[in-house]
């Protein structure tokens, strides 16, 4: 995801091609996802050894699968925890691995295009800001420094 959000940024700033982008950006998360489900399904022993401590979560995580897979597949895609646990859940809810393929081919085209273009947009903004105010830029980043090593000092005293 961080590397969709620097491409839409830098697409914004350079010639770079947003189709590209979006497609790569897509594929990965697919075939990510799509392997992480079929890899819970054909190995189940091995991946509930080292989910024992989000028991709790991935038990949300299956009742709302249950009730609502597409909505809750698409959501998966923005909050990065639920990346992960969200194909292991749907796994271990049944879904049938082509209706979370149709659900997660969905949602990463959704995600891919959301990403980019909202990063493209958001870094067309940031441009436009720091030509307008980059004279108080080098203040900026000293208070923000300062701001730094303060919170740094007070949590080394603890």
């Amino acid at each position: 995801m961080l590397a969709l959000l620097a491409l839409g940024v830098f697409a914004s700033a350079y010639n770079v091609n947003p189709y590209i982008s979006i497609l790569v950006a897509f594929l990965g998360n697919f075939l990510g996802s799509s392997a992480l489900f079929y890899f819970t399904r054909t190995s189940k022993k091995d991946f509930q050894k080292h989910l024992v401590k989000h028991r709790r979560k991935l038990a949300l995580l299956v009742v709302l699968f249950r009730k609502n897979g597409f909505i809750f597949t698409f959501v998966c895609k923005f909050i990065y925890g639920l990346k992960t646990l969200g194909p292991i859940a749907a796994e271990i809810s049944k879904l049938s691995f082509v209706k979370f393929s149709v659900y997660n081919l969905i949602s990463c085209i959704i995600w891919a295009i959301a990403v980019f273009y909202v990063a493209y947009f958001l870094g067309e903004s940031l441009g436009q800001f720091f030509d307008e105010y980059s004279s108080y830029m080098p203040i900026v980043l000293l208070i923000l420094l300062v701001i730094i090593f303060i919170y740094f000092k007070i949590k080394a005293k603890k």
